[in-house]
């Protein structure tokens, strides 16, 4: 077992990233979600119309489904009706 040195003087067993009986590695875990996201970060999307992302922030174009996701594409669109309103209205 492996031990982790806390800040304030105690040791505490680090935790090691395990998988299930059936093979699987489990998404609720911790450990898990941070591999995750530093895998995601690598991960480079080349979208012609913002140009670069990644997978853990992609741009609006390249969005999953999802209730925040929606909310993120709706409030680029009112965005980009606003701004050609207004671009229309100095015409």
């Amino acid at each position: 077992m492996k031990w982790e040195k806390l800040p304030n003087g105690k040791w505490k067993p680090l935790k090691e990233f395990k998988r299930n009986s059936d093979g699987k590695f489990n998404p609720a875990d911790p450990v898990y979600k941070a591999r995750a996201k530093i895998k995601m970060q690598k991960v480079i999307l080349n979208c012609e119309i913002c140009g670069d992302s990644t997978l853990y922030e992609p741009c609006v174009h390249h969005l999953g489904d999802g209730y925040a996701n929606d909310m993120k594409k709706k409030a680029y669109k009112k965005m980009r009706t606003e701004s050609k309103s207004i671009a229309e209205s100095k015409y």
